[in-house]
């Protein structure tokens, strides 16, 4: 039902907004990820790199907040490692730009820190 729904809503001139929540929720994710790089010439951010300067510093990851000092939100770091992601967040929003260039990880962009850095973990080691 969730994919039949998305790929209605596909067929729409979708807002980038709602290019998010469908890359969030993984209701047609690929296809929504395909027109939300095109409209801004976006590429992906190496998840591994993300792993690599989160996990070897304690405190790096702060889900709650964006942006804070020398930590950051998981689409943050995606900001602070891209520049056409720092002009996503500059144009849209921080959330836009981590589902723009980090998508597989966009489903966790709202969860605590332990999930995240068990993910980073995970992605570190293979």
């Amino acid at each position: 039902m969730k994919d039949t729904a998305a790929e209605q809503l596909l067929k729409q001139d979708l807002s980038n907004d709602d290019l998010s929540e469908l890359i969030m929720h993984r209701a047609k994710a690929a296809e929504a990820v395909s027109l939300l790089r095109e409209r801004f010439g976006a590429q992906s951010v190496d998840e591994k790199e993300i792993s690599t300067i989160v996990l070897s510093q304690p405190g790096r990851l702060e889900m709650s907040d964006w942006h804070c000092g020398t930590s950051h939100f998981l689409a943050g770091w995606a900001t602070v490692l891209s520049p056409i992601a720092r002009e996503i967040e500059g144009k849209e929003d921080t959330r836009g730009a981590g589902c723009a260039v980090i998508p597989s990880l966009a489903p966790l962009l709202f969860s605590d820190n332990d999930i995240v850095l068990a993910k980073l973990r995970e992605l570190a080691n293979g």
